[in-house]
């Protein structure tokens, strides 16, 4: 058990030396958790958004993206809501759990 113990504290102090000694490797490490941090809430707060208000928010979005000429870009996210909206209602209930619990 200890052997397991001082393997786990030897694996962690040689990651953090190659992320301290390798600015690239810290960038990408801290990239992939802000973007796992937006993509969580953005799951979050559409699934807690009524089906209602999630329309008029993509019919926005695609008007948005012909003003700016991204069409393609805006399609992209009014599909991902749409897909995200579909699958994961499940979320809201989560997180009404958690709230209701207090822990997070």
């Amino acid at each position: 058990m200890n052997t397991m113990n001082d393997t786990n504290k030897t694996e962690n102090t040689n990651s953090n030396k190659d992320s301290a000694s390798n600015p690239v490797l810290a960038f990408c490490l801290n990239l992939g958790a802000t973007l796992r941090y937006f993509w969580q809430s953005y799951v979050i707060r559409v699934a807690a958004t009524s089906w209602k208000r999630c329309l008029a928010a993509c019919f926005l979005a695609l008007l948005l993206g012909a003003m700016l000429a991204l069409p393609g870009l805006a399609f992209i996210l009014v599909l991902t809501t749409l897909l995200v909206k579909c699958i994961v209602p499940q979320a809201v209930k989560a997180v009404e759990v958690i709230e209701q619990d207090g822990r997070e």
